[in-house]
């Protein structure tokens, strides 16, 4: 949970580095090591415990301010994003990253 008066972006940016980090540990380990496997199944419960707060901050937290102050418009076009990416992605699924350009 995000503390009150926190620098949300600050705390997002903190929570995906976070991930990251977790990957990279997984990552370091061998393909055949039992130890990969171990720490990706904690990672993993660990992750999808921290993606429930993260959707439950968002739609408690973060979209109601968003509502607060944002300029209709802008909800309007944000809202029409977010249907458009509902019609393509399935439910229970979520869009794969995009791959940074070099």
């Amino acid at each position: 949970m995000t503390p009150p008066g926190s620098d949300v972006i600050n705390v997002l940016t903190e929570d995906h580095r976070e991930v990251e980090e977790m990957f990279v540990r997984i990552e370091a380990l061998a393909a055949g090591n039992p130890e990969r496997k171990r720490l990706a199944d904690r990672v993993l419960a660990q992750l999808m415990a921290e993606v429930r707060e993260h959707v439950a901050e968002e739609e408690n937290d973060y979209f109601p301010m968003l509502a607060a102050h944002a300029p209709a418009k802008d909800l309007e076009t944000l809202g029409r994003a977010v249907t458009a990416v509902k019609k393509v992605v399935p439910p229970g699924r979520t869009p794969a990253p995009r791959t940074a350009r070099r």
